[in-house]
């Protein structure tokens, strides 16, 4: 009997890109929450026409990105575990992204009355979206690597 050298910690085999999505969801999630329960209080400043488009967010968008930004933080904690499902999670988290821009886009939408705001409004908008998009595919791509060289149990 050969003894065997003790197993590694957990964090010596987790990826380091792993924890970076890990802390980003969990800081972003808790940066947004905060700044949205902050200006619901009225102490956070939000310029009169931003706070015009945030007060015609219907319940029901706000009620869906709760869920979403929920979602998100359970996808990279299931990650973050290393844990197979995490795959699905984020999967369906983009597709949830995607259909909330589209709606968000389509008026009445928050999207839509920021996009009304003018050029450089519309191009900020737009630029943000998309990085947001691609950020969320690069993610689950990453994810499917990872499930597919077997480190997700």
């Amino acid at each position: 009997m050969s003894a065997q050298p003790p197993p590694l910690p957990i964090t010596a085999r987790r990826p380091g890109l792993v924890w970076v999505i890990f802390l980003f969801y969990i800081l972003s999630s808790a940066w947004a929450l905060l700044t949205s329960l902050l200006i619901q209080l009225g102490r956070y400043p939000v310029p009169p026409e931003q706070q015009a488009v945030l007060s015609n967010i219907s319940s029901g968008a706000r009620i869906f990105g709760l869920g979403l930004t929920i979602l998100h933080v359970v996808a990279a904690t299931y990650l973050w575990l290393l844990r197979r499902v995490a795959l699905h999670l984020f999967l369906v988290s983009c597709v949830l992204g995607v259909a909330s821009i589209v709606w968000q886009t389509l008026p009445g939408g928050a999207y839509h009355a920021l996009l009304g705001q003018g050029r450089l409004m519309s191009a900020m908008i737009i630029f943000t979206v998309s990085v947001g998009v691609l950020i969320n595919i690069a993610i689950c791509l990453y994810v499917w690597r990872l499930h597919r060289r077997g480190v997700l149990k």
